[in-house]
């Protein structure tokens, strides 16, 4: 069995440490440590590049509020016109699907929202 080191028992990042650090935190709960990373890929429909000016501000604000609804920690967010990277780490009573499903949902009902 693997042990620990004294640097995986950190709490919580140290302010300045890139984002590759956060990738390596670990979640403890009463019965379980983990360290669970998501890459997600999102792609408009036809890939048009959409994903600009004030677009791109909300999805990032839409983001930012789930992240911090579900207790996720958010490692990278790239939010280019014709696609969207986001590197979260989440606990793990969340699917992946599950995530997945919410920022696209929000962020398709509130996008569809603000344009009427």
């Amino acid at each position: 069995m693997a042990k620990l080191s004294k640097e995986d028992h950190r709490q919580s990042p140290r302010s300045g440490d890139p984002p590759a650090a956060l990738a390596h935190e670990y979640r403890r709960t009463e019965n379980s440590v983990s360290s669970i990373n998501y890459h997600f890929v999102f792609v408009p429909k036809r890939r048009k590049p959409v994903l600009v000016s004030n677009v791109a501000k909300r999805l990032q604000e839409i983001i930012f509020e789930l992240v911090q609804e579900h207790n996720w920690r958010l490692i990278a967010l790239e939010i280019q016109p014709d696609h969207v990277h986001m590197f979260i780490n989440a606990p793990t009573d969340e699917a992946p699907s599950k995530i997945a499903m919410w920022v696209k949902g929000r962020a398709s009902a509130i996008q569809n929202l603000d344009k009427y």
